[in-house]
């Protein structure tokens, strides 16, 4: 019996495979959530403008590629210098430090502001909500969208009154481009004050764009996680109510800045649309345990307690029954372990329900508090080495058995990725091929220690400089290599690892093979992460043959250029895609050839 890959029907492990190892993470970190959050304009309520160091905080800590770094689209002024004045006035602003006022002169034609690099779809609806006071304004203020000098849309707003009033429309492009110009301005003499501004499809999803959230729900991520650097400094409470108040704010791990559109609860409509569960992550720096469980309250509580009162107010009454939550993100040492039973306590008094997770495990965590925990919590950066990342899941797992034996506590990987820390050029590999395997191979490992491992989020899950899953700009978006791996390991990839035997040992593929819930149906996993096609015979002897068609899925390079850096891209979002086929006259022997660079999954039907 040689060159064969040989299924046997023994279980590896006693639990199924979690679908909740197919998650995401979400944070708050340059243009992850924008690349899929609906919102049309940028810099919409003017902070952060008026020195140079304000200015600087808009610059992102980190860079990939000058050329490609996200870039704030900021306003532009229009009009005659000699007869228009705009200025960002400290004076009365409705959101913020700051409102931008816009004075036109007598003799004047226009003045007013104008933001590019919008798109927008003919005969589409676009509904402008803006801010706006004046004085002295005969006229009133119009709301365009241009394409050039082509107006494609046109409304008017007046604006009477020195005092602060909301005011919409509704603008239906007459054509469709990709470089929209969006304008507000006067014609006639008098001065505007302008603030908290938005331009939002009619057609969004809560807020969120359609296209990402088709793209992340076919990718059936089990849970999506809130949290990331920025949690430790984020007070959540700014982050809800009305999005025209909430202020914009300085994101101090990351650099740029936020525009406070998405909070807790447009995540949590996030995780409803796609089909997920959300996890929270609560900030532990800074905090005491009190303010872990009014978040707590906040999402779980009944409508009738304080904070449940708040989040019907905020116009959600029903509570959000949010299951899983992490205390801290990457915090660890003497005075985490210390405080975090007080924590886990002060969150199960306001919903005794839910699943408590600990950010970094350590001998005194576990001596305090391993009766409330539920999960502990590493993070695998640098999962491509599996040698390394298998020595810390055995690490954990054998501090579990030394301190806390009758605790039955599971892993959950937060956050994991082949890196996260590598800037510059090198980290266009999130983008590739090479990537995609690697992810592949990881889950194959999650699969092997399934009992264990049952939480596991990807980071990132949008844009964020190379590492989201899914790539978008400002009309469209692609599926890196990692989002076909990880939509097809979610759809098939089985519940049950089986132990192989592979004659002879071929470490060039990684493989797994687990076995359907009901038992009819059995999925083989194989990366091939060598540059040449790799043949071998598939050993079904140990099962009886349900049916004698296979379906195949195959994500390899199209090109087969034999390139671990081939990537995706806008102009070619499918070079690297999954592609089905079928093979006929299943045995129990089946020669296969996997080609090189790819992940192979052959879904047979059989009967044990």
């Amino acid at each position: 019996m040689s060159n064969q890959i040989v299924i046997t029907t023994k279980r590896l492990q006693k639990e199924p495979i979690s679908p909740l190892i197919h998650g995401n993470f979400v944070e708050l970190l340059s243009d992850l959530v924008p690349a899929m959050w609906a919102e049309k304009l940028d810099v919409t309520s003017f902070e952060f403008l008026r020195t140079p160091e304000e200015r600087e905080r808009r610059r992102s800590k980190v860079s990939f590629d000058p050329q490609r770094d996200p870039q704030d689209r900021l306003w532009r002024p229009i009009g005659e210098k000699a007869t228009s004045e705009w200025t960002l006035d400290p004076e009365n602003p409705f959101n913020g430090q700051v409102s931008e006022r816009i004075r036109l002169a007598a003799g004047g034609t226009e003045a007013g502001i104008a933001q590019d690099g919008i798109f927008v779809e003919k005969g589409r609806s676009y509904n402008f909500t803006g801010h706006f006071r004046q004085r002295d304004l005969a006229g009133p203020v119009h709301v365009e969208l241009r394409d050039g000098e082509a107006i494609l849309a046109r409304k008017a707003a007046r604006v009477s009154t020195t005092e602060w009033r909301e005011h919409g429309v509704t603008l239906k492009p007459s054509a469709t481009t990709t470089n929209a110009t969006f304008v507000i301005r006067i014609t006639s003499p008098g001065t505007l004050w302008v603030d908290r501004v938005s331009l939002m499809p009619a057609r969004s999803i809560n807020g969120w764009r359609p296209d990402a959230v088709a793209a992340i729900r076919d990718m059936k991520p089990g849970i999506l996680r809130w949290g990331g650097s920025v949690i430790e400094a984020y007070d959540w409470r700014c982050g809800i109510g009305p999005w025209q108040k909430r202020v914009p704010f300085f994101n101090a791990p990351w650099g740029r800045i936020d525009q406070n559109l998405v909070g807790i609860d447009e995540f949590v409509a996030f995780c409803r649309a796609t089909g997920s569960e959300p996890l929270l992550c609560v900030r532990w720096s800074g905090q005491k345990p009190s303010d872990a469980a009014e978040l707590v309250e906040y999402c779980n509580g009944p409508a009738t307690s304080p904070l449940g009162a708040l989040r019907a107010q905020n116009g959600h009454r029903t509570p959000y029954a949010v299951k899983h939550w992490q205390v801290g993100n990457e915090v660890g040492g003497d005075a985490y372990d210390r405080s975090f039973a007080d924590f886990a306590r002060a969150m199960r008094r306001a919903d005794p329900s839910i699943k408590i997770l600990a950010s970094y495990i350590s001998e005194s965590l576990l001596k305090n508090a391993a009766d409330l925990i539920d999960y502990v919590c590493p993070h695998h950066y640098g999962c491509a080495n599996l040698q390394a990342t298998e020595a810390n899941i055995r690490h954990y797992a054998d501090l579990l058995q030394r301190f806390a034996p009758n605790h039955p506590i599971k892993l959950a990987v937060t956050e994991w990725n082949t890196t996260a820390g590598m800037w510059g050029q090198g980290r266009h590999t999130l983008w590739t091929l090479w990537n995609g395997l690697a992810c592949a191979r990881y889950l194959n490992l999650c699969h092997r220690y399934a009992d264990l491992i049952q939480i596991a989020c990807r980071s990132n899950i949008a844009n964020s400089y190379c590492s989201g899953i899914i790539q978008t700009n400002n009309h469209a978006l692609y599926g890196t290599p990692a989002y076909c791996v990880a939509r097809l390991y979610a759809e098939h990839g089985g519940a049950h690892p089986l132990a192989l035997d592979v004659v002879p040992p071929t470490p060039e593929l990684d493989i797994s093979a687990n076995l359907s819930a009901d038992g009819r149906t059995l999925s083989l996993l194989v990366v091939n992460h060598q540059a040449k096609p790799l043949g071998k015979t598939i050993n079904l002897a140990a099962f009886g043959i349900r049916s004698s068609r296979a379906n195949v899925w195959t994500i390899a390079d199209a090109d087969d250029a034999r390139d671990p850096q081939a990537t995706n891209s806008f102009e070619r979002p499918e070079r690297i895609a999954t592609k089905a086929s079928a093979l006929r006259d299943v045995g129990k022997e089946l020669p296969y050839t996997f080609p090189a660079y790819s992940v192979t999954l052959i879904e047979f039907g059989v009967r044990q």
